[in-house]
């Protein structure tokens, strides 16, 4: 059985599911970089806020390197299962916090479009080492990170919003 929104009530009582509606919940975080780490914890943070609070702050996660993430959350609806193991015991949980799953490299129309709408509160991100290096661009004197080359139409697209 593939996970996805329409299983999510079919599954074995042992694995936890979110205490909330996955599709009544819409995105008010834009997360740049939705790796293992960003869904490990932010995402799963922001699952516990939902349970509290049933509000729009679902995720939209951009994957900036690879398509992979991307085609392998969208079919399940964004949905995944997070393993939490202690000596005691091991609990399986699904995580329904991450509504949409864009990548950068066929997608940054979408992408910015979800940048500067207005129901997005927060753009946050996970800088890893990898993030942090440098790229001289041809002809430029001025090395910039891949971060900044992330954020730069992000900046010009909210500042052109509230010109």
């Amino acid at each position: 059985m593939r996970l996805d929104l329409s299983t999510l009530d079919n599954l074995p009582a042992a694995v936890d599911t979110p205490k909330y509606d996955p599709r009544q919940i819409g995105i008010g975080i834009v997360h740049l970089g939705i790796g293992a780490f960003h869904r490990a914890q932010t995402a799963i943070f922001s699952d516990d806020a939902l349970a509290i609070e049933r509000d729009d702050w679902g995720i939209c996660g951009v994957s900036l390197r690879s398509a992979d993430v991307r085609d392998r959350l969208v079919p399940q609806d964004g949905l995944y299962t997070a393993v939490e193991k202690s000596p005691a015991a091991t609990r399986r949980r699904i995580i329904g916090s991450v509504r949409e799953v864009l990548f950068l490299g066929d997608q940054r129309d979408a992408i910015r479009t979800r940048l500067i709408e207005a129901e997005t509160r927060i753009v946050s991100l996970t800088i890893t080492e990898r993030a942090t290096a440098t790229i001289r661009r041809p002809g430029s004197s001025i090395p910039r990170t891949r971060i900044s080359n992330t954020i730069s139409p992000i900046r010009t697209s909210r500042r052109a919003r509230s010109d």
